[in-house]
C-alpha cells in the first residue's frame, strides 16, 4: 500500500529553534542568501535541505519549516540545513520574485556541490521544497546533475509564473531532478502538471481540501507532509470526480483526437474543451488541464478535450491553421452528434473554446444545431482570419450556437463583434489588462480569468466612461463572469468587469 510522506515512526520532538546549534554559512554567490546548517561538520553520511517558499525564511516566523527541520532531525538525522533566501522572498508581490528564481536555483545548486564535494554522497542526499522553493528544489537538482540526486520531495509547486510555456523552466522535466521525485498537490495556486514519479492528488483533486479556501489549501500543505511522519496518508482510488483523461477517441479525421473522462454512458451531461493556436490537450497548454479539472470537480459528468494539435502548432497561423477551419469544425459536430447518438442530452451540454478554438466552438455549435446545445462559453474570439466583410463567419449570429452563449473578451487580438448574450469586457474595455505590454499577454489571460472565477468572483460594473457600447447592458448589477454566470437572470449585452495584475485577477469594489 503506497503512502504518502517521509517514514512512519514515533514523533519524538527535538527543536529546532533560535536556541538550537547550528552555523550560518553564507552562500558563495550570494551574500544575501545563507544556510543554517546542524551536523554538517563530520563531511560524510546523508544530508537533507529544507527551502522555504515565498514570504518564508528559516527563522521561526514560518512555523512549517521549524517542523520539518524538527522532523528530520529525529527521523532522517545526518546534516540538515536550511536554505535562507528570506532577503528576496519577503518581496509583498511574488512576480518580484520571480525574476530572481534563476539566481537562487544557482546558490542552491552550488550549495550541493560544496556539500559533494565536502565528502557527502548525492545518492543519499534529500531535498524538500513548498510553493516558489519547490521549483528552486527541482531546478537546483537538474542544474546539480540529471538523476544525480537521490530524492526530492516537493509540496504544491507553485503555479503562477511557471504553469506558462513560455516561462524557460517550465516544461522541463522534474524527474530529471533526481532519482526519485514526489510532488504533493493541494490547492488551484499549485501546478496543473502532473509529471513527478508520484502525484499525489490531497482533498479534492489535489485542487482544494475541505472547508479551506484556495490560499489556506496552498498552505496546508507542508503541514500534510509534516503531520505524514505520524499519521498515514493512504493512497485510494481515482474518485470519479477527479478528471483523469483515457483513452484517445480518434474521430474520422485521423489528424484529430478527442481525450475524455467519464463518458462511457449516455443520459448525462457533457463539456468540451477546445484550445487554440499553438495548443494541445498535453500538459504544455496549463490553462487546459485547470479548465478539465475545475470542469470535472465543478460539474462533473462527462469532460473532453479536443486535440487537434497536429494543425495548431504551426508558426504560420493563416497559411497553417485557418485553412483548416473547417475540417477542425466537422470533427468537433461530428463528435457532439456522436454523444447525442450515445444517450447525452445536448440541452445539458457545455463547449469553451479560446481564441481559434472559441470560433470553432461556436461554428460547431450552429452546425450541429440552431440553439440546440445548452451553453457555450467563449475565450477572447480570435479576430485574425475571422472579422473581416471578406470572411464568411463575420456574419454568422454566435447567439445561434447554443442556448446561451457568454464571450469574455480581453485584448485587441480577440474579435471586435460583440454579439453574444454576455459580451464580458474584462480590465480595460476588454481590449487590454492591468500589467499587460504585448496583446498577446492579454489575449492569454482570458482563460486564466475564466478558471479562476471557478473560485474568485468577477461581478459586473457599471460602463466605464471610456469604454463604447451600442448595447450595454440593462441591469448588470451583481452579475458573475464565468462558468457561474447567473444566466436564470436574463442579463444580456455588454458587460463590464475590473481585473488585477495578479491571481487571482478579480477586484473586488469595498
Amino acid at each position: 500500500m503506497v503512502r504518502l510522506g517521509f517514514l512512519l515512526l514515533l514523533l519524538i520532538h527535538s527543536g529546532w529553534g533560535e536556541s538550537d546549534s547550528f552555523q550560518i554559512v553564507p552562500s558563495a554567490l550570494d551574500k544575501d542568501i545563507f544556510f543554517r546548517e546542524s551536523g554538517c561538520e563530520g563531511g560524510s553520511g546523508k544530508f537533507a535541505i529544507v527551502v522555504h517558499g515565498w514570504r518564508g525564511s528559516c527563522s521561526g516566523d514560518t512555523r512549517w519549516v521549524t517542523d520539518l527541520l524538527s522532523n528530520l532531525t529525529v527521523h532522517r538525522g545526518g546534516c540538515l540545513v536550511c536554505m535562507d533566501y528570506s532577503k528576496y522572498s519577503r518581496e509583498d508581490y511574488f512576480q518580484r520574485l520571480v525574476p530572481r528564481f534563476g539566481h537562487v536555483a544557482n546558490a542552491l545548486a552550488e550549495k550541493l556541490r560544496d556539500l559533494e564535494r565536502g565528502g557527502f554522497d548525492p545518492a543519499d542526499g534529500f531535498m524538500f521544497g513548498f510553493s516558489f522553493g519547490a521549483h528552486l528544489a527541482t531546478e537546483a537538482g537538474r542544474r546539480f546533475g540529471l538523476r544525480k540526486l537521490g530524492r526530492i520531495d516537493v509540496c504544491d509547486p507553485a503555479g503562477p509564473a511557471f504553469d506558462v510555456p513560455n516561462f524557460p523552466f517550465a516544461m522541463l522535466d522534474p524527474k530529471l531532478a533526481a532519482r526519485n521525485v514526489q510532488c504533493i498537490h493541494t490547492s488551484q495556486v499549485g501546478v496543473k502538471r502532473r509529471t513527478c514519479h508520484q502525484n499525489w492528488n490531497m482533498g479534492e483533486c489535489g485542487l482544494r481540501q475541505p472547508g479551506a479556501d484556495i490560499v489556506v489549501a496552498h498552505t496546508l500543505c507542508p503541514k500534510f507532509y509534516n503531520s505524514a511522519f505520524r499519521n498515514e496518508f493512504r493512497a485510494v482510488p481515482n474518485p470519479a470526480r477527479c478528471a483523469e483523461l483515457r483513452p484517445i477517441r480518434t474521430s474520422p479525421n485521423e489528424n484529430i483526437f478527442f481525450r475524455e473522462s467519464n463518458c462511457d454512458q449516455g443520459a448525462s451531461r457533457f463539456a468540451i474543451v477546445v484550445h487554440g493556436w499553438m495548443g494541445s490537450c498535453s500538459e504544455d497548454t496549463p490553462w487546459v488541464a485547470d479548465t478539465l479539472s475545475n470542469l470535472t470537480a465543478h460539474r462533473g459528468g462527462c469532460v473532453i478535450c479536443m486535440d487537434y494539435h497536429k494543425y495548431s502548432q504551426t508558426i504560420d497561423y493563416f497559411r497553417g491553421l485557418v485553412p483548416n477551419f473547417n475540417r477542425i469544425v466537422d470533427s468537433l459536430v461530428w463528435r457532439l452528434r456522436e454523444l447525442e447518438q450515445s444517450g447525452f442530452d445536448p440541452a445539458e451540454g457545455l463547449v469553451f473554446g479560446f481564441s481559434f478554438g472559441a470560433q470553432t466552438a461556436m461554428d460547431a455549435g450552429r452546425r450541429f444545431g440552431f440553439r440546440k446545445l445548452g451553453r457555450i462559453d467563449v475565450c477572447d474570439p480570435a479576430g485574425p482570419g475571422f472579422d473581416g466583410p471578406d470572411t464568411a463567419l463575420s456574419i454568422l449570429d454566435p447567439k445561434l450556437a447554443a442556448r446561451n452563449v457568454q464571450c469574455i473578451h480581453t485584448s485587441l487580438l480577440g474579435t471586435t463583434r460583440r454579439s453574444c448574450h454576455q459580451n464580458w469586457n474584462m480590465g480595460n474595455c476588454g481590449l487590454r489588462q492591468p500589467g499587460t505590454v504585448a496583446l498577446q499577454e492579454s489575449h492569454s489571460l482570458c482563460p486564466r480569468y475564466y478558471n479562476s472565477a471557478f473560485t474568485n468572483e468577477f461581478r459586473a460594473v457599471p460602463k466605464p466612461l471610456e469604454c463604447f457600447s451600442l448595447r450595454s447592458s440593462a441591469n448588470p448589477v451583481n452579475i458573475r463572469m464565468g462558468y457561474f454566470t447567473e444566466v436564470e437572470n436574463g442579463a444580456t449585452g455588454d458587460l463590464y468587469a475590473e481585473t488585477t495584475e495578479s491571481f487571482p485577477y478579480n477586484k473586488i469594489s469595498v
